[in-house]
This record gives C-alpha cells, sequence and structure tokens, in this order.
C-alpha cells in the first residue's frame, strides 16, 4: 500500500495527512485573486502552527466588521488563544471554546477543525470550563 502502514487504513491516513493541509473553499469565485491569496496565507500561518481552520474561521480572521462593542483582533491574537486560552466545552454542537481577552475560537470536537471567531465580553453561562 505504497509504504503505509499495514494497520493504517487510507482513510485514516489520507485524514491525517492529506485533509486539512489545504484551505476547502466552497466557492472560490466568489472571492478576489487577493482575497483568495490573503485566505490562504491565513489558512498556512495557522496551519504551521498546528491548527486546521475552515473557512467561515478565515473569514472571521480577514474580514472582522467594526461595530460598538466589537473587539478587534489580530491572527497573532488568535494563536495566542489557541494556545494559552481558557478552554470550554460548549455543548450545543459538542464543540470546545478558547477563550481569552474576549475572543472566543470556536473548534468542532468531531473535526478539529476551528470553525468560527466570535467577540464577546465573557465566556456564556453554558460553558463548561475544561481542566488542563
Amino acid at each position: 500500500m505504497n509504504g503505509l502502514v499495514d494497520s493504517v487504513s487510507y482513510e485514516e491516513w489520507y485524514n491525517r495527512h492529506i485533509k486539512g493541509n489545504t484551505l476547502e473553499i466552497r466557492n472560490p469565485g466568489q472571492y478576489s485573486k487577493q482575497y483568495l491569496q490573503k485566505m490562504n496565507d491565513t489558512f498556512k500561518y495557522f496551519k504551521n502552527e498546528g491548527f486546521s481552520f475552515k473557512e467561515h474561521a478565515v473569514n472571521r480572521v480577514l474580514g472582522q466588521k467594526q461595530s460598538k462593542g466589537k473587539r478587534k483582533f489580530t491572527k497573532e491574537d488568535v494563536l495566542d488563544v489557541l494556545k494559552t486560552g481558557k478552554k470550554y466545552h460548549q455543548a450545543e454542537g459538542n464543540k470546545t471554546v478558547y477563550f481569552k481577552d474576549g475572543i472566543a475560537v470556536i473548534q468542532a470536537n468531531d473535526t478539529g477543525e476551528i470553525v468560527s471567531i466570535v467577540t464577546r465580553k465573557k465566556p456564556k453561562k453554558d460553558w463548561r470550563e475544561i481542566d488542563g
């Protein structure tokens, strides 16, 4: 099987080595070439740090809207939240939320992918803190 360990199925190998290594964009025609490049650069930035981002989460980093009560953040801020933020379990949708300094980074537990980023003053009451 092309040098793969027999005990690992092709699907498992693919999911570990290929899937999640490129940004999957549903409708790339909706974006300019420059924005697509920014999206891919942002995806690679996080991938190099060990995190796989979905299209929506990349858009949340790049396409922030400024309005009253919203906190602006950089990709470095998001990485800091992922590395040093408090971890919470969000029962709705079975997700893990990393929270720090008004930034919540939401990770799907089934795929491990970062699916969204939101700003809020404090954790939601129904989030349960995860030790460690």
